[in-house]
This record gives C-alpha cells, structure tokens and sequence, in this order.
C-alpha cells in the first residue's frame, strides 16, 4: 500500500493542490518499506492527480483539497483524508493508531463534523490504516 501527504517544513501543507513536496510512503502489511519526498511540479489538477495515480498512491492524507480533484482522485479509487494538520510524524502515527479522525489533527476552521460530511459526500472510505483495519 501507497501513501501521499503533501508536505512542507515537516508539516502536512495546507492545500495539496498548491503543494511542492510530496512524501510517498510504502508499506508490507504494517512495515514501512520506503519512504521519498517528491518535488511536485504538475500545477494542473488533472496532471496532479494522474500523477498520484502513476505512482500507485492509495490512501492521501491532505489539508484542504479542490472538487475538481477531489472527484478525479475519488474516481481513481485513491481514499481522501482531508483537512489534516500537524506535523508530518505526529500525523503518520495517529493514521497507524487510527486516531487521525482525532480534532488535534483538524485544520484550523474545520469540524469533525464537516470532514464526516465532505468524506459522506464524496464517497470516501474511512481511512484504513496500514493494517487494513478500518476506524469510524
């Protein structure tokens, strides 16, 4: 399994449409087996999603993120988990847990609420963990 946050300065970038850096994370049922920071250069939505799809990505975990790609990478079966903030390690660890859907992980201005309704909406899966439990 594959899994992308945008990044910069060792945070989740606020909107992963506008992000530079990418890190892709690898994982054999609940290992890390790689992990690499990619420079994002594709600035069209449609190149930016077909990228993540090019590279396998499954799960992204992100801040805030467009409709047109949300519903491009919704449609190529990559799972959203919108609205994240922290720093990237503390983020990774309470995916692990399945303790992301936790309000110290909300961006700024976002409920627990909105997520539940973005993620309903666009028919997202709850983010399974590396282990392929699922958390609600």
């Amino acid at each position: 399994m594959k899994l992308a946050i945008p990044v910069s300065s060792g945070r989740v970038s606020t909107a992963f449409d506008f992000a530079h850096h990418l890190l892709l994370l690898e994982y054999e049922g609940d290992r890390e087996v790689s992990r690499a920071e990619l420079v994002l250069e594709e600035v069209i939505p449609v190149s930016r999603a077909r990228r993540l799809e090019s590279l396998g990505v499954g799960v992204l975990i992100c801040g805030a993120i467009s409709r047109s790609l949300t519903d491009y990478l919704a449609s190529s079966g990559i799972d959203i988990v919108p609205f994240v903030s922290g720093t990237v390690e503390e983020v990774l660890a309470a995916y692990h847990a399945g303790e992301l859907e936790s309000a110290q992980f909300l961006m700024p201005g976002s409920t627990a609420e909105e997520r539940k309704e973005w993620r309903r909406k666009h028919g997202a899966r709850h983010a399974a963990t590396v282990t392929g439990e699922e958390h609600s």
